[in-house]
């Protein structure tokens, strides 16, 4: 079957087209001969089933009972006629610290999209003479934090370009990671619940401690301070951005992800992959 190079829609690759992930051959091997002893542990908790209901005002919070471990809630608030919400999730939730089994390439398998946001930096600075030695503790990494760390590695690491070409890479990551089907059901769950209030409109938050892919803000005292303005300012998306203490570039791709998917069920999703290559062994 010929390769497909076209990916469905999206504003990060309008025409389809990408730069797939390049692995050096020998690191291949070298990970290959790790077989399944190689495990990865330390992930971030998913969607919880249950939650409950805050109100304050015309602003309602429907959030995880363990707020403060799951750090998961939908807001919706209501100012005339126009209704606004906004999914609100934090380092344990759907954040590339999840987990997600991806076949990369044959004998090479990732276990988070975190590990694969790394690969796209690293290979994106193909020509650096710690290239091996940086994929190889992407790839072997015994947590997803030891793979966030392992880019520092790189002899000559250029900042500006990755910051162009970082929001692309998350987007092709959580991509490459919801060909896992639980995590691609629990960002469908994502989708379910902003629609279950009848939103038009809608911002995903990454509220962690993180001022350029978060807001800066853990999500409990984020959301006490929505129900604390809730009275002053009841549009919901000008009093959310009023708490921003970060750019939240994590929550943006996502929400671009989620849009992109909507309308796909996991045998679409799929479908719509098959023949990408995301990566290359060279």
């Amino acid at each position: 079957m010929p390769l497909n190079a076209t990916l469905f829609p999206s504003c990060y690759f309008p025409e389809g087209s990408f730069a797939p992930i390049t692995i050096p051959s020998a690191v291949v091997d070298e990970v290959s001969k790790g077989g399944p002893t190689h495990t990865m542990t330390g992930f971030h908790d998913g969607m919880p089933e249950a939650f409950e209901t805050v109100e304050s005002g015309n602003l309602k919070i429907v959030r995880s009972p363990e707020h403060a471990e799951k750090m998961i809630a939908f807001a919706t608030s209501t100012k005339g006629d126009k209704k606004t919400g906004l999914i609100v999730f934090g380092r344990k939730a759907l954040t590339n610290f999840g987990r997600s089994d991806v076949d990369l390439v044959p004998g090479v398998n990732v276990y988070c999209s975190e590990q694969l946001f790394k690969l796209c930096c690293a290979s994106a600075h193909s020509s650096d003479q710690n290239l091996h030695k940086v994929m190889l503790a992407i790839l072997m990494a015994s947590k997803p934090f030891d793979a966030k760390k392992a880019t520092f590695g790189l002899e000559k690491f250029d900042p500006e370009m990755w910051d162009a070409q970082s929001p692309q890479a998350m987007f092709l990551s959580t991509l490459m990671r919801c060909k896992h089907e639980p995590t691609f059901r629990m960002f469908k769950q994502c989708i379910g619940m902003m629609r279950s209030e009848g939103v038009t409109s809608f911002l995903v938050i990454e509220a962690n401690n993180d001022n350029l892919w978060g807001i800066n803000r853990f999500t409990k005292p984020f959301l006490d301070a929505l129900c604390a303005d809730s009275e002053a300012d009841q549009d919901l998306i000008a009093a959310a951005l009023k708490q921003f203490d970060g750019v939240n570039q994590l929550g943006t791709v996502l929400t671009d992800f989620m849009l992109a998917i909507e309308g796909m069920e996991y045998g679409d999703y799929m479908a719509a992959l098959e023949g990408v290559e995301f990566a290359v062994v060279a």
